[in-house]
């Protein structure tokens, strides 16, 4: 990961889920998987201007996985910036960086 802070955050939602998880089993109910972080790395390293193909190597993801993916992320920042001021700026370099190639032609051909 990037960071330390992102690794520890990811470390936290995993617990998140567990306690979820134990919940659920309490209450014979079924509704969240496990955690998956293959698309952080992934996002990532497409935020830092690698090519698709750069990023799509050695994941079982497809381009028309990976523009779904990202359009949430970014549909997801967006809601982030509309809700915190403070995360605003941060959030809008995010989907800068997302909002590019394959990506971005995908989004404005909608």
């Amino acid at each position: 990961m990037p960071h330390q802070n992102v690794s520890n955050a990811l470390v936290e939602i995993t617990k998140l889920w567990a306690k979820l998880e134990d919940i659920e089993n309490d209450f014979d109910v079924k509704t969240q998987k496990e955690p998956d972080f293959g698309f952080a790395y992934i996002s990532y390293r497409w935020a830092q201007g690698n090519s698709l193909t750069n990023v799509l190597k050695g994941s079982d993801m497809s381009v028309g996985d990976f523009v779904r993916s990202a359009k949430q992320l970014m549909d997801l920042l967006m809601q982030i910036a509309g809700a915190s001021e403070q995360l605003r700026p941060v959030c809008r370099e995010a989907i800068k960086r997302l909002d590019r190639g394959v990506v971005s032609y995908m989004v404005d051909d909608l």
